[in-house]
């Protein structure tokens, strides 16, 4: 698939767009440090939950949910559906005492929150956790999966659009700070979910519909599991583990913010316990996950014979279309 001269007139177009946002909001972003990581903390909260939303609709976010569908079905989403608690407590509980704190940063509460050398210790130890691991990962899958898109779908150089993309994104965000990144966001957004519609609805059509899905359950060649939003009895087990993850941490946060009511000595003592207590069940519990969900594949992967494997060099072999 190549770009056309249209395709590139609309990239072209959305460049200027995020310069020029960069521009509007630069003087705006210079008042003060508040104002450039904050935006002045005045942010309305449909623009700040819609640039929340936009950052998880990145480029890797397509590639590994259809490949959950396709591979297990609709129901392995619940290995993200399970955080949906998480997000609400966060917004409607926790967001208050963040205003209220007026911090900037987790590992800035951590110390508000403590208090003393031992949470310097650990306001330190989560900065640089979060910067130089956290977002490193994160960085590194989202421009992984950026990478293979422009590479294999659009035949466009890697290095060179991936290169383009990061330059771009920096000028902006260096020039209008949190302003640009919301701005952006929202358009970026927009044209997300107005592509996967359409896109959605082009797929649809392509497939023949509803009825050429009631076929392929009828003969056999769509599993009804696939389209199943609940996870298969023999499914359940493995997917507990990462489900409990989330209801685990929202009790880790609960207790942390009960037991510590007060500032005092004890209840800072007790939360941060039950902090680690609950934090170090949690990190069980995905490894747990991970090792189970890694055999099973490796299982199925082994379990297919050799016979189901298309061999290239057999006339009878579908061909790609050229």
């Amino acid at each position: 698939m190549t770009f056309s001269t249209l395709d590139w007139l609309v990239i072209a177009g959305y460049a200027v767009f995020a310069l020029g946002v960069g521009i509007v909001f630069a003087r705006r972003a210079g008042r003060d440090v508040d104002e450039f990581f904050l935006s002045g903390r005045t942010l309305p909260w449909w623009l700040a939950g819609t640039s929340m939303v936009a950052t998880t609709f990145a480029s890797d976010t397509p590639l590994v949910i259809t490949g959950w569908v396709r591979d297990a079905g609709i129901w392995q989403n619940w290995l993200w559906w399970c955080l949906a608690g998480g997000g609400l407590l966060t917004v409607f509980l926790f967001s208050r005492y963040w205003r209220r704190g007026e911090v900037m940063t987790t590992a800035e509460l951590a110390e508000l929150r403590y208090g003393g050398t031992g949470a310097k210790v650990l306001r330190g130890f989560l900065g640089t956790y979060q910067a130089l691991i956290t977002n490193t990962i994160i960085l590194c899958w989202v421009i992984l999966a950026a990478a293979k898109i422009m590479d294999v779908l659009f035949e466009v150089d890697k290095v060179w659009s991936v290169s383009a993309a990061c330059a771009l994104a920096l000028t902006y965000s260096s020039l209008a700070g949190f302003w640009g990144v919301v701005t952006t966001d929202l358009v970026q957004f927009t044209m997300a979910m107005v592509g996967s519609v359409v896109l959605a609805v082009f797929s649809w059509n392509a497939i023949g519909g509803i009825g050429a899905l009631e076929e392929g359950i009828a003969a056999g060649t769509i599993s009804a599991e696939t389209l199943s939003f609940i996870p298969p009895s023999g499914e359940t087990q493995r997917m507990a583990l990462p489900v409990a993850t989330g209801f685990v941490g929202g009790l880790m946060m609960i207790f942390g913010l009960v037991f510590g009511i007060g500032h005092t000595l004890l209840g800072a003592s007790l939360a941060a316990l039950i902090s680690f207590f609950f934090a170090a069940i949690g990190t069980v519990l995905v490894i747990l996950a991970l090792k189970e969900i890694g055999r099973d594949e490796h299982v199925a992967a082994s379990a297919v014979p050799a016979s189901a494997t298309p061999d290239p060099t057999d006339p009878a072999t579908p061909r790609p279309p050229e």
